[in-house]
């Protein structure tokens, strides 16, 4: 059995054997929607307020290690913080090559006070492809936490009920919409 993953989001025509080598692409698109507000959506599902830090996000999106997360955007101009970076990067997940960077510090002004500014790296903003990175060993309980910029900074206080907040977490195969 042969598993294709098609060209979506720069990710190349691959076959490899299923059992050895499944992988899914999760696109995550930033949108000015017209309804007003800054989201993140993927799979029909769009970011809500939330706080800076904190995994309790609306947008969480379920992914098997060795999956592909695409970030881009379809309108507005935007930049993905992922606020764990430089603890993550290369460790949990790892830039797909040549699909962009995160590697840009935050700037010191009390806009990204929320952030931690040691762990925190962005790509650039932009509007179409901004970056890809691939799952490399998500645990049960971690969550990778990304946001934008600029529409995740500031706040009154800092870091509460932000825009575009989202968190990648690991799926266990349990569905939470049956487990109530």
């Amino acid at each position: 059995m042969f598993l294709r993953i098609g060209i979506l989001c720069g990710v190349g025509l691959l076959a490899a054997p299923m059992a050895a080598f499944a992988q899914t692409t999760f696109v995550v698109d930033g949108k000015n929607p017209t309804t007003g507000g800054h989201v993140w959506e993927c799979n029909g599902v769009q970011s809500t307020p939330a706080k800076v830090g904190d995994a309790k996000r609306d947008l969480s999106i379920k992914v098997k290690n060795n999956d592909i997360v695409c970030f881009v955007v379809s309108s507005g101009q935007h930049a993905v913080i992922l606020e764990n970076a430089t603890v993550e990067k290369d460790k949990v997940w790892e830039v797909v090559a040549s699909s962009g960077t995160v590697d840009t510090e935050l700037p010191m002004t009390p806009l990204y006070a929320a952030f931690d500014r040691t762990k925190a790296r962005r790509s650039a903003q932009n509007t179409g492809k901004l970056v890809q990175i691939r799952i490399k060993s998500l645990a049960p309980g971690m969550a990778i936490l990304f946001a934008c910029d600029p529409h995740s900074r500031g706040g009154t206080p800092v870091g509460e009920n932000r825009e575009m907040l989202g968190a990648i977490v690991l799926d266990e195969g349990k569905d939470t919409k049956k487990l109530r």
